[in-house]
């Protein structure tokens, strides 16, 4: 049962990595020599453009970047802001949305018009 798996995970990881070479060459050889005159590349060219964008831009590991990485990055920081806003009580929530608005940001706090802003800005 487990050799039948890694049988069909190494075919299945072969296949992509074909068809994406595949494509890769394909997309090259009929876009990039019709518009920078470039070279016409060979299916293991495909390859190594495949892994030379990669290492490019990131590499194989998952030594962390990446958008997971952002996502997560996200996920934390609106958890660590919904627990500071639960922390805050009135009187720091106002002065948290006041110090948003001084700075123009363009969220739930965004001014309405345009003398707002004009009054905050001749206030400092």
């Amino acid at each position: 049962m487990k050799a039948k798996w890694i049988f069909k995970a190494i075919f299945g990881a072969l296949f992509i990595g074909a068809t994406m070479s595949f494509v890769t060459m394909w997309l090259w050889n009929t876009l990039a020599v019709e518009l920078f005159a470039a070279p016409i590349i060979t299916f293991w060219q495909a390859i190594g453009l495949l892994i030379l964008g990669r290492l490019l831009t990131g590499g194989f590991g998952h030594r962390g970047g990446g958008w997971g990485e952002h996502w997560k990055h996200k996920y934390q920081m609106k958890a660590q802001m919904k627990e500071r806003w639960g922390s805050m009580n009135e009187q720091e929530r106002k002065d948290f949305m006041e110090s948003w608005k001084k700075r123009n940001y363009c969220g739930p706090f965004e001014m309405k018009d345009k003398e707002e802003k004009r009054d905050i800005e001749t206030a400092d």
